[in-house]
């Protein structure tokens, strides 16, 4: 079933807020012209944040939640339709990883999953990896992702 959303009425959640992939795709969305007008809220669920990382999210415009804090993550998950699924760096990735889908199942509201990991790209052999038909490096249009 299609996803009929207008652009403004996204609310979307990044996990892994605090890291450098998560950072990187938050300050895109909230910093970038490009991309203002195409979401209504960004939420920066962090994993083990320090005060300045927090103070820095929340200066970009991030609602931010601790998931070792939120009392309720169903309930901050009931406001999101799309989230973005970045394990954290840490050793409790799993955990974490299954807590938020938990609650984004639970919250029966998320229409819309991005799974990024890097998890065994350090195996990859690149004689052997399938050939993506888009420019590696070439124009991609993220406006059209979210």
């Amino acid at each position: 079933m299609p996803d009929d959303k207008k652009d403004a009425e996204r609310h979307i959640a990044i996990t892994a807020a605090n890291g450098h992939c998560g950072k990187a795709i938050l300050e895109l969305l909230l910093m970038n012209a490009s991309f203002q007008g195409h979401y209504d809220s960004v939420t920066a669920l962090v994993n083990h944040p320090n005060q300045e990382n927090l103070e820095e999210l929340k200066s970009m415009g991030a609602h931010v939640v601790d998931i070792n804090k939120a009392k309720d993550l169903t309930a901050v998950m009931s406001k999101i339709d799309t989230l973005v699924c970045i394990p954290p760096a840490s050793e409790d990735k799993l955990k974490h990883v299954k807590m938020v889908l938990k609650a984004a199942s639970e919250a029966k509201n998320v229409t819309n999953l991005i799974l990024l990991s890097s998890a065994g790209c350090d195996y990859a052999n690149r004689d052997e990896q399938v050939r993506s038909v888009l420019p590696p490096f070439g124009p991609f249009p993220l406006t059209s992702c979210i």
